[in-house]
């Protein structure tokens, strides 16, 4: 499967190549039109870029944090065998597969102020990492958010780019005789990898700067 990077990169030598036959020609206002919109382009892949580099930190500080969690857990369960009574520690002693983040919530939430005292920094620690868990998830989740947001304004940008292209592809051959070299190179160059209908699954109407998406 073709990735955002190999798109952009087509779509970018295609509007670049485009826009050099132009300029030979004397075409300004295409080759102009290109390079601006190939600039826009270049950008919004940057911020997507940057974006997956977020997601990866994000995801990297969540699994440290979940390892953090487990490991109270353990602790939690060693510590509340010791510790507390029987029948209490039965709401706390729980064989259930569930995720290290339910299991927590869980025990937390069966703590009464007592039963907190008698496992007092046990029970702190779990809470804190409970919470540093919660909000790792949190960071994560807008991270990934953001990089979404940042892909569809990238893709819409590069198919505006593909319609400029098989526009400025048109206009040349028409403003030049087609048994030229020049025609004969535009003419080779297939400016689509992707049909127009190939929309992602979520585009905004606009651009990061605010301009409409075509």
């Amino acid at each position: 499967m073709i990735t955002i990077q190999e798109r952009v990169e087509i779509v970018l030598g295609h509007a670049e190549a485009l826009a050099d036959e132009a300029a030979d020609i004397g075409y300004f206002h295409v080759s102009d039109r290109l390079r601006l919109l190939s600039s826009r382009l270049a950008i919004d892949h940057e911020i997507v870029e940057s974006a997956l580099v977020s997601v990866g930190r994000a995801r990297g500080a969540r699994n440290e944090r979940l390892a953090h969690l487990r490991a109270c857990n353990r602790r939690f369960d060693v510590e509340a065998t010791l510790r507390v009574a029987g029948d209490e520690a039965s709401a706390f002693l729980n064989s259930a597969r569930v995720s290290a983040m339910t299991l927590a919530g869980y025990r937390l939430r069966q703590l009464t102020p007592a039963l907190e005292a008698q496992l007092g920094e046990v029970a702190a620690a779990l809470r804190t990492a409970h919470e540093a868990m919660d909000k790792a998830e949190d960071e994560l989740l807008s991270a990934t958010a953001a990089e979404f947001l940042a892909r569809a304004r990238c893709n819409g940008r590069q198919e505006k780019l593909r319609i400029e292209c098989e526009r400025a592809k048109a206009e040349l051959l028409a403003a030049m005789p087609a048994d030229t070299p020049a025609a004969a190179r535009i003419r080779r160059r297939v400016v689509r990898t992707r049909r127009a209908n190939a929309r992602p699954s979520f585009r905004p109407d606009t651009t990061c700067d605010g301009e409409p998406v075509a």
